[in-house]
């Protein structure tokens, strides 16, 4: 599961609100003009709360020494309830308030040495997943990380890309579920965003879980699309997919 956007209330409401559902994380994804997860989520662990925090992080906003410091301090507050992910950012505008903008590749290769060096200072980090289908997230992910997020168009176009890495394999898959398959299909249709559209399974509850059955031996990231709020229903194929 996705989420973005919430101040430390809304986030410790959502959080309990799909504790019991299944989900082993949500991802709390990163703007240079946004608050700190963080902190705002290290502030919102409430008591017997299962589900893990998915921090999304951009190495050029940071020093790896640091990192490791927050990352230590994370721990302190709540052990194993951390897993990072490492993006790399695609405008050069959200780099630029951080210092020199460099390329895109650049960005990626900078992602793998600063998770060589995060290692160097820090052994007991949290799971570390790379974003994307580049070669070079492919290629960090296979020397640096424990997982890779990456989207269901990739696995569905280019599957092999990805056979070298032997750590988790995570799709990024967009959701629209609605009672009958034509109203879905209608959603469906008027999404402009592309790249949801491209990533995205829609129909009924029915139709949408024996689409995510074709996808075992995969963990999925989830979410509605913009727009669209399925999340209930989502809820509810992840607590049967969790029972199968």
């Amino acid at each position: 599961m996705l989420k973005d956007l919430l101040n430390p209330m809304q986030l410790r409401i959502f959080m309990e609100s799909l504790d019991d559902v299944g989900y082993e994380s949500v991802l709390l994804t990163y703007h240079y003009n946004q608050e700190d997860y963080f902190i705002k989520s290290a502030a919102c662990f409430f008591k017997g709360q299962k589900t893990k925090y998915m921090i999304a992080m951009r190495p050029y906003a940071i020093a790896p020494a640091y990192f490791s410091m927050m990352i230590n301090g994370y721990n302190q507050i709540k052990n194993n309830k951390l897993i990072i992910n490492i993006v790399s950012g695609t405008k050069d505008e959200d780099q630029a308030i951080f210092g020199e903008v460099t390329s895109s590749v650049d960005r990626k290769k900078f992602a793998g040495d600063f998770i060589s060096q995060l290692r160097q200072i820090n052994k007991l980090l949290p799971p570390i997943y790379f974003s994307g289908g580049s070669p070079e997230a492919i290629s960090n992910t296979i020397e640096h990380g424990d997982g890779i997020i990456y989207l269901l168009q990739d696995h569905l176009t280019t599957p092999e890309r990805f056979d070298e890495i032997k750590g988790v394999k995570m799709l990024r898959v967009h959701l629209i579920i609605k009672d009958t398959y034509e109203e879905a299909e209608k959603v469906f249709n008027d999404l402009d965003h592309v790249r949801q559209k491209a990533n995205c399974i829609y129909g009924t509850k029915e139709t949408v879980l024996k689409e995510i059955e074709k996808l075992k031996g995969f963990e999925l990231m989830v979410s509605s699309t913009k727009g669209d709020n399925s999340n209930e229903y989502i809820n509810d194929i992840v607590r049967e997919c969790v029972t199968l």
